[in-house]
């Protein structure tokens, strides 16, 4: 609406036009809609079982529930999960440290007994040394790049379509829920809290759920 009114009041000024038509423009107020996405607990369930679906190895699968235990336990974006070294993962303190974070941000995140228990087997299984938790066959480090087309694969076999992301935005708005939006705002590393605010509002799909349940057959 701006952008119009600047261009009609220019080839008003410029002589292009009689009339200033932006005079005539009247503004309007648009109603944000939670577009947020986040898996029900049927579609994260498919997303797993989808693991023991492929034809890989035992140390490949394990390797790949350990990652989205992460993913759905403690949050982490996937630029923090590759990043993960050894001392970051506490499993006597029962926390995952996050050194650098967005805008480089250090915060300290719980990890849940299932996660530990992903993370143990996983770590006991490395063939490599080096320092980071996550690797691959032939790097010391995973890349991000790695983890997105692990989750592809996933999202093809289960048909549930869910992004790397769209796993950290799973875990916020479970935390978010039984904790407070207050607290979901500091474990997920947000420092303004209307962006955790997002996972406390009822998202579009749930909108729908909802008027679907009290449709009317005409």
């Amino acid at each position: 609406m701006a952008a119009l009114r600047s261009f009609y009041a220019f080839t008003f000024s410029a002589g292009l036009m009689r009339l200033n038509v932006a005079d005539k423009l009247k503004s309007f107020s648009v109603q944000k809609q939670n577009l947020a996405k986040w898996g029900t607990g049927n579609e994260i369930g498919r997303l797993i079982d989808a693991i023991d679906t492929q034809q890989l190895s035992p140390t490949k699968k394990i390797l790949h529930k350990a990652i989205i235990s992460v993913f759905l336990n403690s949050g982490l974006r996937v630029s923090e999960l590759v990043a993960l070294t050894l001392p970051d993962v506490d499993f006597a303190g029962q926390r995952i440290i996050v050194r650098e974070g967005k805008n480089d941000k250090y915060r300290i995140v719980p990890m849940t007994k299932p996660e530990i228990a992903r993370l143990k087997e996983w770590i006991s299984l490395r063939k490599r040394g080096g320092l980071y938790v996550f690797q691959s066959e032939r790097s010391d480090q995973l890349s991000v790049r790695a983890v997105q087309h692990i989750l592809a694969k996933l999202r093809e076999i289960s048909g549930v379509d869910l992004s790397v992301h769209q796993l950290r935005h799973t875990f916020a708005k479970r935390y978010a829920d039984a904790n407070g939006i207050g607290a979901a705002a500091e474990v997920l590393g947000h420092s303004n809290i209307n962006t955790t605010r997002v996972y406390t509002a009822p998202s579009m799909a749930q909108h729908i759920a909802n008027a679907n349940r009290i449709a009317t057959e005409v």
